[in-house]
């Protein structure tokens, strides 16, 4: 068994449902278990008190972007 992570699924646009593969958007690991003929099967898990610490991150992104985005502005004056 490989277990990786955690991981961040922070998957916003308009084909975020193309990209997750079915899989929960959030914050977690990937568990892959690979078998004897080396099949190898995926689960996403998520993290205790992910969606907490998803909004958080969420809003820490909006929040670097929209500064970001000012001083581009302020650039361009």
């Amino acid at each position: 068994m490989i277990v990786t992570g955690p991981l961040s699924m922070n998957l916003h646009s308009s084909i975020s449902h193309e990209l997750s593969n079915g899989e929960v958007n959030g914050i977690g690991m990937r568990i892959v278990d690979v078998g004897q003929k080396g099949e190898l099967k995926h689960k996403w898990t998520l993290l205790d008190n992910e969606e907490e610490i998803f909004e958080h991150a969420i809003a820490c992104c909006e929040r670097q972007l929209m500064s970001e985005e000012k001083l581009v502005d302020a650039l361009i004056k």
